[in-house]
């Protein structure tokens, strides 16, 4: 009888652990943007601190940072430490991109965009329940009359990055109704029922400080993915944390 017991105890620990692998695996792949702009000023004067206490509730699979400085990037990789992520990216000299993920990484790039600002998109292919997806980081370039560089850019990453299993996010400082949006119509803008600007200059009093005379407040920080993928769960997040809300979504 004793035998039996043990035997039917190791098979509902089979099982169980069975269950806990396929409920890992059917987890939402949960992802984050944020352009946590370079003013170290304010960052080293508390915004830093706040910024990485909210990254960390939202206990994401993958966070796409832009306008990361030397100072924040020695903060993340502390960070990453104690929250269990691999950074990719840097090293940085004045501000950059960064990408922060607990998948598994197969592979990782640096594309140099056509720029006259130095701008770089990273792009990583990771594994999300066993399949391989690639995510590009991107920062365009910022100045309102750079819309045919923006056109350049996008081109650049969407040949790079395909068009499967493909997400591509960040800031690309353009807006609903730009000329930009024609580059991405192969591919689904997540937020696309949620025009909420994430450059918000009536919201955010940092965005007041860093925008143009005559810029108005937009949509500019998107999450793209290619239409064989699924993602839902968009949200803004409205803090000042930063002159730009960060963004999320959940990959199914």
């Amino acid at each position: 009888m004793s035998a039996r017991c043990a035997t039917l105890r190791r098979l509902l620990a089979a099982l169980a652990a069975c269950l806990l692998a396929a409920t890992a695996q059917a987890r939402d792949c949960v992802l984050v943007s944020c352009n946590v702009w370079m003013d170290d000023a304010s960052g080293q004067a508390g915004r830093y601190e706040q910024l990485l206490a909210d990254l960390a509730t939202h206990d994401a699979d993958l966070i796409a940072l832009q306008e990361v400085t030397p100072a924040l990037l020695e903060r993340l990789a502390a960070f990453a430490a104690q929250h269990h992520y691999r950074l990719l990216g840097g090293p940085i000299e004045e501000y950059g991109n960064l990408i922060l993920t607990r998948l598994e990484v197969t592979a990782f790039q640096e594309l140099r965009l056509p720029s006259h600002m130095g701008r770089k998109a990273l792009i990583a292919t990771v594994l999300v329940a066993g399949a391989p997806t690639v995510f590009a980081c991107v920062h365009l370039d910022s100045m309102l009359e750079d819309t045919e560089r923006r056109k350049l850019q996008l081109q650049a990453v969407f040949a790079q990055v395909g068009s499967k299993r493909a997400v591509v996010l960040g800031d690309c400082n353009f807006g609903d109704g730009e000329a930009e949006n024609v580059l991405a119509k192969d591919y689904v803008d997540t937020g696309a029922s949620d025009l909420s600007p994430t450059f918000d200059r009536e919201g955010n009093a940092h965005a007041r400080v860093t925008g143009f005379n005559d810029e108005k407040s937009r949509r500019i920080d998107r999450i793209f993915h290619s239409p064989d993928l699924t993602l839902d769960g968009y949200h803004v997040f409205r803090n000042e944390d930063s002159d730009h809300y960060a963004i999320g979504a959940s990959l199914r």
